[in-house]
């Protein structure tokens, strides 16, 4: 497996890390999810963004099998941005909740009354 370094700023990182807890999923997730977007051409919605979102910065995230599209970095690194500006502004996912519980064996009986 080959590892994949992407630059950042600490602003996306914290961004990046915001979205993955809003979505239930991992750092290197949230990347693989975006970048699959970039190169399918998925459009965003454009947005004005502080210079922050998109240089180069000291934080460094390695993710395994991430190929980055052949753009320049800073557009790489605005759509990557954008696209968790996006994802937030979408409710939570809610896990499915399950009355029964797990190693219990439920009994379910008959009534033998007759209206």
């Amino acid at each position: 497996m080959k590892t994949t370094s992407l630059r950042t700023t600490s602003v996306l990182k914290m961004l990046l890390e915001r979205t993955a807890a809003h979505t239930g999923s991992s750092v290197s997730a949230v990347i693989k999810a975006a970048t699959r977007g970039i190169v399918r051409g998925r459009t965003v919605i454009p947005r004005k963004i502080t210079k922050e979102y998109y240089t180069s910065g000291p934080e460094i995230i390695p993710v395994k099998n991430l190929r980055i599209p052949a753009i320049p970095p800073e557009d790489y690194r605005k759509q990557l941005a954008l696209r968790c500006l996006e994802e937030l502004d979408k409710p939570s996912p809610e896990l499915p909740v399950f009355p029964q519980r797990e190693g219990i064996d439920y009994v379910v009986k008959e009534s033998d009354d007759e209206d």
